[in-house]
């Protein structure tokens, strides 16, 4: 599946310029690997949302989608980080996160 670029996305409209590079990529990941027409929409009306109301970080979606990305084995958190993830801090440093030896298809 080829997911091209866009002004909007699911990861700019759940923090946008206000989180980090290694959050909006793991928001990226699980869009292409969760397409939706249902996201498509919430993109679209979250869009509109942003440009009236500003930007502002979803930190329970960054936290759903580093915990999804981990269950897939799409990669792994260190025990440190699993132990932020706990404690209610979703985002991670680039350096915190291992690839996984599985590969996804």
């Amino acid at each position: 599946m080829t997911v091209r670029p866009g002004l909007t996305g699911w990861a700019q409209v759940h923090g946008g310029q206000k989180m980090s590079a290694t959050d909006k990529a793991a928001i990226d990941i699980w869009y292409v690997k969760n397409p939706s027409t249902a996201v498509d929409c919430k993109i679209f009306v979250k869009t509109i949302g942003d440009v009236i109301f500003g930007e502002r970080v979803d930190r329970g979606l960054v936290k759903h989608v580093w915990q999804d990305l981990t269950n897939a084995g799409i990669c792994r958190l260190s025990p440190s980080n699993k132990e932020m993830m706990r404690a209610g801090s979703a985002e991670l440093a680039p350096a915190t996160v291992q690839k996984s030896s599985r590969t996804a298809a």
